[in-house]
């Protein structure tokens, strides 16, 4: 299955598969004036009924109208549907993925002056994160483990246990060995939590991508091992 979205003309999400082709979301609802959406389909659960994203929807029209994007779910039987707070508004946010049960979302919160990580599930709702450093759509994408308790976004990793830390924090405390590496961000968690893959730069002073294998408890000393020249990045899309 392919998610994503058609281009400037029509931006409503889309999704792909050999058996059904492309498919449209259809209407979105529970958006405050029914108006919307420009939206991006960015990750699903394994067979693709859930697909989560984010969608430009406006929010008031007084004095001017204000417009902010904010995350979706959909699935065949209810459609194409908003995530509110508690309190029934709407975060500004970026989802940006899913674990594969479908049952955790998390992403970027984009009302703050620096942006925040965010961890969604029915039973706790939005979880909010403050970061060691800054995050975007484009430079630290969250992605999740797929239990959802483990989540990393560009140098932040984030566990029940651990709170927010480096991703230097936790491949230290680890064991993990990188002696002259300068570690510049994690592009993707393996689905137990414990390999992450990012970008560096080398001892010699290149920029590489490094995968790490973090221990379980009890288990021995990890390592940081080069892979290429690039940087390598996990996208979530169904089977």
């Amino acid at each position: 299955m392919v998610l994503g979205r058609t281009g400037d003309s029509d931006t409503q999400a889309r999704r792909w598969s050999q058996t059904g082709g492309t498919q449209g979301f259809g209407p979105l609802s529970g958006t405050p004036l029914g108006l919307g959406w420009a939206a991006s389909a960015y990750a699903s659960n394994t067979d693709g009924s859930l697909i989560t994203g984010y969608a430009r929807v406006t929010i008031s029209n007084v004095p001017i109208p204000q417009v902010i994007s904010t995350p979706f779910v959909w699935d065949a039987v209810n459609g194409a549907r908003t995530i509110p707070l508690a309190n029934g508004s709407l975060p500004a946010a970026l989802a940006t993925d899913m674990n594969p049960a479908g049952t955790v979302i998390v992403g970027v919160d984009i009302t703050q002056p620096v942006a925040r990580l965010f961890r969604w599930s029915q039973p706790t709702g939005y979880q909010f994160f403050g970061v060691t450093s800054d995050i975007n759509e484009v430079s630290a994408i969250p992605r999740t483990s797929a239990d959802g308790n483990a989540v990393v976004a560009g140098l932040n990793y984030w566990s029940p246990s651990t709170g927010v830390i480096t991703i230097q924090q936790l491949l230290t405390q680890s064991g993990c060995t990188f002696t002259g590496w300068t570690i510049t961000g994690a592009a993707g968690i393996s689905d137990d939590g414990l390999t992450i893959a990012g970008n560096g730069v080398s001892p010699t002073g290149q920029t590489q991508a490094w995968i790490a294998t973090v221990p379980s408890p009890g288990a021995g000393v990890a390592g940081v091992a080069v892979l290429a020249c690039r940087t390598l990045r996990r996208r979530r899309c169904g089977g």
